[in-house]
């Protein structure tokens, strides 16, 4: 494709507006964005081209570089509902929230009951814990739009979040009626029993979502941490559903790709820990392991955190900074952080999430440390034959435990956990006797 000359016309300015459109929607976000600078560079005003450099910029990943013509485009447009939105987005990815939030704001004030902008609004707002405000804003888009599916789920997430278990499941439940195949939703209805305590309830809405989705890993996932509570599940039937869910998601086959050789050294090499968990954040396992992390030897020990979560919270930042290496693992896949793992030359890879949300049980499938350990997050076997030890203490899985494991059971003396009291705690106080 040849440059726009000086002058550039209107038929060319089509023409490459149209070119730049079709290559966005084939997929190919790069061209479209060499394209836009191409007409910008000659008409830098264009306001359907600044709308096309915003969006191919977002979806390639190049956030900050959609802000300077989705800002200009406002300037010319205040009232584009769109550019608002992929304002938003392209702020959100930044992690600029404040400014995100008035954005998706501004978007849906121009476009009341807009579906799209609600659905963006609303889970920033979930995520950033604010969920009266978010649940304000689904509820303002069922007001336009009440038969919409999409926002009546995101409603349940957050209601659930809130601990408003009934309105959650009458949500799930609503969607349920219209679609009573939707995996996903008897998911999220077995996640309210689950947190409910209806261990029964839970369990049937798992096992109906594996039944129209058997590679649905969360919900197989989530049949296994309900069983785990359930006190009438047969010990050596846990181990075989553990075994199944292994068999399934992480085959035996995936072990042998990495090898070990240069973990040799001598006996004064400090020794490279990797733990690897969603909830190293303001969560019990954040709050349980964050005196583990401080307390190690750094002469001895080097720390490696494989980080599953989008947290920037306060503890999520005192753990970053116990450790030597800190990884973010949120969008590779199994096999790419197992390699990281491996190149980062890990010697003993501790689990801390088990069968819980988040985890990443299938990274230790490859086995790219050549020690591997599960604790703390779950409280029974993971399943894995690649897992070579689970630590417990006596209490957990006392001597003659009729516990089942694919792991050697380690028990440490004393306590298995190192509790770390929260910050914001209410001071102790001693009640006067009655």
């Amino acid at each position: 494709m040849s440059s726009p000359g000086p002058g550039l016309g209107q038929e060319e300015i089509d023409r490459l507006v149209s070119d730049a459109g079709q290559l966005l929607q084939s997929g190919a976000s790069d061209q479209a964005i060499g394209v836009c600078r191409q007409v910008l560079s000659k008409a830098p005003n264009q306001p359907i081209v600044l709308h096309l450099m915003g969006a191919a910029c977002c979806r390639s990943g190049k956030l900050a570089e959609a802000v300077p013509p989705l800002t200009r485009l406002l300037g010319v447009q205040p009232g584009n509902a769109d550019a608002h939105l992929l304002l938003g987005m392209a702020y959100e990815g930044l992690n600029r929230p404040d400014d995100a939030l008035k954005s998706f704001r501004q978007a849906l004030a121009l476009r009341s009951g807009w579906p799209e902008a609600g659905s963006r609004l609303g889970s920033l707002l979930r995520r950033l814990k604010r969920y009266d405000e978010a649940i304000a804003c689904y509820r303002s888009v069922l007001a336009i739009h009440p038969d919409d599916d999409t926002t009546i789920f995101n409603l349940a997430i957050v209601l659930h979040a809130a601990f408003r278990f009934e309105e959650a499941a009458a949500g799930y439940q609503r969607i349920l009626q219209r679609h009573p195949n939707d995996a996903e939703t008897w998911v999220g209805l077995g996640n309210v029993m689950k947190d409910s305590g209806q261990v029964v309830a839970a369990k049937a809405c798992d096992l109906k979502a594996l039944q129209l989705r058997p590679d649905y890993q969360e919900a197989f996932s989530n049949l296994l941490f309900v069983e785990s509570y359930h006190v009438l599940c047969p010990p050596d039937e846990l181990l075989a559903h553990h075994r199944a869910w292994a068999q399934r998601f992480a085959p035996e086959d995936r072990a042998g790709r990495f090898d070990f050789a240069d973990r040799k050294g001598g006996a004064d090499r400090p020794l490279r820990i990797g733990y690897v968990s969603p909830d190293l954040r303001r969560h019990p396992v954040g709050t349980f392991v964050e005196g583990l992390l401080r307390a190690q030897d750094r002469n001895r020990f080097e720390i490696y955190c494989y980080d599953e979560s989008w947290a920037d919270d306060e503890i999520n930042r005192r753990l970053h900074s116990y450790a030597q290496g800190w990884r973010k693992t949120i969008g590779l896949d199994d096999e790419a952080v197992a390699r990281r793992i491996n190149e980062d030359r890990i010697d003993i890879l501790v689990d801390l999430a088990g069968h819980t949300r988040g985890n990443r049980l299938g990274v230790f499938a490859f086995r790219p440390a050549p020690v591997q350990v599960t604790y703390l997050g779950y409280c029974t076997t993971t399943g894995l034959s690649a897992m070579d030890y689970w630590l417990v203490d006596e209490d957990l899985v006392p001597e003659g435990s009729v516990e089942r494991t694919t792991e050697e059971v380690w028990r440490l003396p004393r306590c298995w956990i190192s509790y770390e009291p929260v910050a914001d705690a209410p001071a102790v106080v001693t009640r006067d006797p009655a």
